[in-house]
C-alpha cells in the first residue's frame, strides 16, 4: 500500500500536536469534577457575603454554568482512560510504506536532527515497512499517520521527534528545538547537494559524468604520504600549539615571501584545518554588524554565506566577462565607502578561472591603500595557472599591513580531505585568529603539519605535472563547449573550472543545469549557485579525466536539439 504525501502531510500536522495534550487529559478531566465539589460549598459562602458582591455574583454564575458540565466529565475521563490503555495494540501496526517518489524526496532531503547516525537515506529506511515499539498515551494512534507523511521529508524532520518514538535519538524531545535566528541567514555550498542528486541517479543504475566538484583528481603524492605515515610513528598525533608548529609556520613563512615577493615571519601564519577556517575566523574578528564587505560575484558562495551570518551588508562586485572576470575598477571605487571594512579577492577564480591582471591589482591596491579595511586576498590556486602567473595584492606599497593571504594544500597538492590550510596576515589579527581557533579546534592535527613541511620544500615536479595536465583539459572543454549551440566559454587562465556563458540556449541556468544532468548524464552546477551575477553560465570542472571530459561533451551534444533552434 502507498501513501501520497498531499494527503498525509496535512492530517499529520494537524494531529500530531494534539498528541502530548490528549495524552493527559483523562487525569486532568478525572480532577475537574472533585475541584469542582470541593469549590462549590466555597462559592455559596461567598455568594452570601457582603463584602464581595460583585465577585460572589460571578461565581455563583460559573457555578451554575459548570454543575452539568461536571457531570459529564467524570464518565469522559472514564472512557479516555480506557482507550488510553487499548492504545499499546494499535501501536504495533506496521508502517504503510512510502511511494517511491516519497522515498525519493525524502532521501534527498537533509537528514532529520533527531536522526544522528547516517545520511538523508535514513529518512526512508526508518520509515518504511517498520512497526513501531509499543507504548502507552493517546498518541500511539498518531504514529501512522505521521509514517505516512514520512512522504514529504520535511513533515518527517519536523515530527519524527515528536511522534516517532522509534529511532528516537538522545537529542529528541517532545518539544521542538528553536535554532537562533542567525542559522536562518547561513548559507552553503551548491555543489555538494548536486552531488548528492548525481549519486542518487548512480544509485538507480544511471552513469553520471561528474564535473561538478571542484578537487583535483590526481592523488596526493607519494613523498608527502609518506611523510605523514612517518610522523605518525614517530608519534605526532597529540595536541600541537594552537596556531600551528612553529617549524611549519616557518616553513610557510617562506614560501610565501619567496613566492609573492614580501618579507613575512611565522608570527604572521596561522594553520588551520582548511582554507575555510581563515574566511571565517577573520570575519568573525572583524566584522560588525552593518559593515559593508566588497566580494567577487559570481564568487565562492561561502563568502556571501558569512557575511550574512555576521550580520554584515553585502557588497557583490560583478565580474565582468569581457575583461576575463575581473572587476570593473570604476564599478568597485563607486562601491567603496567609509562603511567598507573588507573587500575580497579571489585570484585565480573560484567558479570564472579569471586572474586579475597586475595593472587591475594596483589600481585596487591604490584605492584601498588609505582606508581602514583589510583585503583578504584568497589565493587558494595560487599555483594553478596558464597563462598571466597570479601576483598578490600583498605586495604592493602600504598593503602588507592590511592583507590576510589565505592559501593552503588541498588544491595545490592534491590534498581536499587532509584539511590543511593557512592565513599570512599581521600579528595582531593573527592574535585574534588564534583565539577563535583555540575556541573551536584547539589545533590543527600535528601529522598533516608535518607532511605540510615536506609538501612545501620538497620536490615541486608533481605540481607541475598535474597543471600541465590540466591545460590539456582546459583547451578541450573550452573547444568543446564552444562548439555547442548556445554556448560561449572563454579560455580561464588558472584553477580548473570553465564557466561559459549559456544564454545563447533560451534556458536559465538552474534548468539547463539540470537537464544536462537528467537527460546528459553531466553533472555540473548553475552560476548561479555563485550569486546573482551568474545567472546565464555554467560551471564545469575538468578535475577528470580527458576521456571523461570528452563523453561528456559528446552526451551534451546529443541533447542540443532541446534547446537549439
Amino acid at each position: 500500500m502507498y501513501a501520497e504525501a498531499a494527503l498525509a502531510a496535512p492530517i499529520a500536522a494537524i494531529l500530531a500536536p494534539i498528541a502530548d495534550v490528549l495524552s493527559s487529559i483523562p487525569a486532568i478531566l478525572g480532577a475537574i469534577p472533585h475541584v469542582l465539589a470541593a469549590v462549590t460549598p466555597i462559592l455559596g459562602t461567598v455568594a452570601t457575603s457582603a463584602v464581595m458582591p460583585r465577585i460572589a455574583h460571578v461565581l455563583a454564575r460559573v457555578t451554575t454554568i459548570f454543575a452539568p458540565v461536571a457531570s459529564v466529565l467524570g464518565p469522559v475521563a472514564t472512557i479516555l482512560a480506557a482507550i488510553s490503555n487499548v492504545f499499546p495494540s494499535i501501536a504495533t501496526i506496521p508502517y504503510i510504506r512510502l511511494c517511491p517518489a516519497g522515498q525519493r524526496r525524502a532521501e534527498q532531503h537533509r537528514k532529520s536532527p533527531c536522526d544522528q547516525s547516517s545520511g538523508s537515506h535514513r529518512v526512508s529506511s526508518a520509515w518504511a515497512g517498520r512497526r513501531l515499539r509499543p507504548h502507552t498515551g493517546l498518541d500511539g494512534l498518531l504514529v501512522p499517520l505521521v509514517a505516512l507523511a514520512a512522504a514529504d521529508s520535511r513533515i518527517y524532520s519536523k515530527f519524527h521527534c515528536f511522534a516517532g518514538r522509534a529511532d528516537r535519538g538522545p537529542d529528541c524531545t517532545s518539544t521542538s528545538m528553536k535554532l537562533a535566528e542567525r542559522m536562518s541567514r547561513i548559507g552553503t555550498e551548491s555543489a555538494f547537494e548536486v552531488l548528492a542528486r548525481a549519486r542518487a541517479l548512480e544509485a538507480e543504475g544511471r552513469h553520471v559524468i561528474h564535473l561538478e566538484i571542484g578537487q583535483p583528481d590526481f592523488p596526493t603524492p607519494s613523498h608527502i604520504k609518506e611523510a605523514a605515515k612517518q610522523a605518525l610513528d614517530e608519534g605526532w598525533t597529540g595536541y600541537g600549539p594552537t596556531a600551528g608548529l612553529p617549524e611549519c609556520r616557518e616553513a610557510i613563512a617562506q614560501h610565501i615571501s619567496a613566492t609573492r615577493g614580501i618579507d613575512v615571519g611565522a608570527d604572521n601564519v596561522c594553520v588551520v584545518p582548511g582554507g575555510k577556517p581563515i574566511l571565517y575566523f577573520v570575519m568573525t574578528a572583524l566584522l560588525e554588524p552593518g559593515d559593508e564587505v566588497i566580494y567577487p560575484n559570481p564568487g565562492f558562495p561561502i563568502y556571501e554565506s558569512l557575511v550574512d551570518f555576521l550580520g554584515a551588508t553585502r557588497v557583490p562586485m560583478p565580474l565582468v566577462e569581457e575583461r576575463g572576470f575581473s572587476f570593473d575598477l570604476d564599478h568597485f571605487e563607486r562601491s567603496l565607502s567609509p562603511r567598507t571594512k573588507l573587500v575580497v579577492l579571489n585570484s585565480p577564480g573560484n567558479p570564472t578561472g579569471g586572474v586579475i591582471p597586475r595593472a587591475d591589482l594596483a589600481r585596487i591596491a591604490e584605492l584601498v591603500r588609505d582606508r581602514d579595511l583589510i583585503v583578504l586576498s584568497d589565493e587558494i590556486y595560487s599555483r594553478i595557472w596558464y597563462d598571466e602567473r597570479p601576483e598578490s595584492i600583498a605586495q604592493f606599497d602600504g598593503l602588507l599591513s592590511k592583507t590576510v593571504i589565505l592559501d593552503g594544500f588541498s588544491k595545490t597538492y592534491s590534498m581536499t580531505g587532509w584539511r590543511l590550510g593557512y592565513g599570512v596576515m599581521p600579528t595582531r589579527l593573527a592574535k585574534a585568529v588564534e583565539r577563535l581557533m583555540v575556541n573551536s579546534n584547539s589545533c590543527t592535527a600535528s601529522f598533516t603539519q608535518r607532511a605540510g613541511i615536506v609538501a612545501l620544500r620538497g620536490p615541486q615536479d608533481c605540481v607541475d605535472t598535474m597543471v600541465a595536465e590540466f591545460r590539456r583539459r582546459r583547451d578541450a572543454i573550452v573547444a568543446g563547449l564552444n562548439a555547442i549551440p548556445g554556448f560561449r566559454c572563454p579560455v580561464p587562465s588558472g584553477a580548473f573550472y570553465a564557466f561559459p556563458n549559456v544564454r545563447g540556449t533560451g534556458l536559465d541556468s538552474r534548468t539547463l543545469a539540470d537537464l544536462l544532468l537528467n537527460e546528459a548524464g553531466v553533472s555540473c552546477l548553475s552560476g548561479t549557485a555563485f550569486g546573482d551575477y551568474g545567472d546565464g553560465y555554467l560551471r564545469f570542472s575538468y578535475a577528470n579525466s580527458l576521456e571523461n571530459i570528452e563523453r561528456a561533451l559528446t552526451q551534451i551534444r546529443a541533447v542540443a536539439s532541446k534547446w537549439a533552434r
